[in-house]
């Protein structure tokens, strides 16, 4: 009776180390899944629609509540579309590529949306994930503060993240951010993702990710 409570207790004690075995083993791979969903999602309070650029235009494959700057329109010195093939999170990003024959002329091409509720005095963080190939001069984000919409308004400041992320060459996602206060008078918030054909032909960027998001002053 002894040996057999002995070997019953054995065979428990190996039943319980394998059920945690695999449930380690497991572990991992729900981790991951769910750090991928949530990737995919828009950072919690960011003022900026479709950030993570997933919802498409009715009539274009541009990105819904963005619009791409495209100047000038010459057929084969750029393009600019979302890419499904490649994303940060989720399933696709903004694309950029300048053209090899691109005229020596600097032009800033960008994704650009508006952000919505900011308010004058109070500080926010802009971030988003930039992938790069052969750019020599750096993509970027970048919020600019307008006076009003349209040809009567006036740029009164901005802030980027160029020159604290300068994210250029070919690099692997990576994750950019800036924080910026809006100054009063503004009465719009303009954001801006892209890369400048400045020193950049044959260069590409992919954008993913952008998120405005109120922060506490310092």
């Amino acid at each position: 009776m002894s040996r057999f409570l002995i070997l019953s207790a054995m065979i428990l004690l190996t039943g319980l180390a394998t059920i945690r075995l695999q449930a380690a083993d497991q572990a991992p791979a729900a981790d991951k899944e769910a750090a991928e969903n949530e990737s995919a999602k828009a950072p919690a309070g960011s003022l900026l629609a479709n950030g993570g650029f997933e919802e498409a235009q009715e009539q274009s494959n541009d990105p819904d509540a963005w619009y791409g700057t495209r100047v000038p329109q010459t057929a084969g010195h750029f393009l600019m579309s979302a890419s499904k093939s490649v994303a940060h999170g989720g399933q696709r990003s903004a694309f950029i590529a300048i053209g090899e024959s691109h005229p020596d002329l600097p032009v800033a091409y960008n994704w650009t949306a508006v952000a919505k509720d900011c308010q004058a005095g109070e500080t926010y963080e802009l971030s988003g994930w930039l992938k790069t190939e052969n750019a020599k001069n750096p993509a970027f984000i970048m919020a600019q503060f307008w006076t009003k919409e349209g040809k009567e308004g006036k740029m009164i400041g901005g802030a980027t993240t160029e020159k604290a992320f300068p994210v250029k060459g070919t690099t692997d996602w990576t994750r950019v951010s800036t924080r910026l206060k809006v100054p009063e008078g503004t009465g719009v918030v303009r954001i801006r993702a892209g890369l400048s054909s400045q020193g950049n032909r044959g260069a590409k960027a992919w954008l993913d990710d952008v998120s405005l998001v109120k922060v506490a002053s310092n």
